[in-house]
């Protein structure tokens, strides 16, 4: 093509070089948007997918915000013929649906503690309740002999667990593990008093 004579004719009002002009003009309009459009599509997916990454990440600090933790502290002075008392205190938030299971040496979980409609706040140090940890001479020292199941909720219902047992030098609570909403199902939900206090 020769762009000197189409721009001619087109000066000259040559009606084939004026459709000519204004077909390559809304060739490169078209083009041009087009290109806008797939700039736009792309910044736009970068921008959605950085909104997608801070919700996750506010919902993990949320997530953090709302998780309650119980921790241990011993009464050394108390040891009787191998048992520790162990104050267990709630911290940072409110937990709902606490109950506490004694686990026997076959590895059984037994009825619960507490009923799962307690809901307790956290008070300073004030411990939540006082369990009685076994001390574990026949354990080795890298192991863990694990004697209660702590289960609870948060304030927006989800589940957590904390293991609570003896190492063979000091009684220890795990950090708290999040589970699925079905693990309640698999634990006892008969409370009966005299079979927890003679099996742990």
């Amino acid at each position: 093509m020769n762009w000197n004579h189409l721009f001619l004719d087109f000066s000259n009002g040559d009606t084939n070089a004026i459709q000519a002009i204004f077909s390559i003009l809304s060739f490169g309009v078209t083009l041009a948007g087009t290109l806008y459009v797939v700039k736009t599509f792309n910044q736009q997916k970068q921008i959605n997918l950085s909104q997608l990454d801070l919700n996750k990440l506010a919902l993990e600090k949320d997530k953090r915000d709302l998780l309650p933790m119980f921790i241990g502290k011993s009464h050394e002075e108390n040891q009787i013929e191998g048992i520790i008392e162990y104050d267990l205190i709630l911290k940072y938030n409110k937990a709902r649906d606490i109950e506490i299971f004694p686990i026997n040496q076959r590895g059984d979980f037994l009825s619960p503690i507490y009923y799962p409609t307690q809901i307790s706040m956290p008070k300073d140090d004030k411990p939540f309740t006082t369990i009685k940890i076994k001390v574990a001479d026949s354990c080795p020292p890298s192991s863990f002999d694990k004697q209660y199941l702590l289960y609870y909720t948060d304030e927006v219902g989800r589940p957590y667990t904390q293991e609570i047992g003896h190492d063979a030098e000091r009684a220890v609570i795990l950090y708290p593990q999040s589970v699925d909403t079905n693990f309640r199902r698999n634990l006892p939900f008969r409370y009966d008093r005299n079979l927890t206090e003679t099996n742990i």
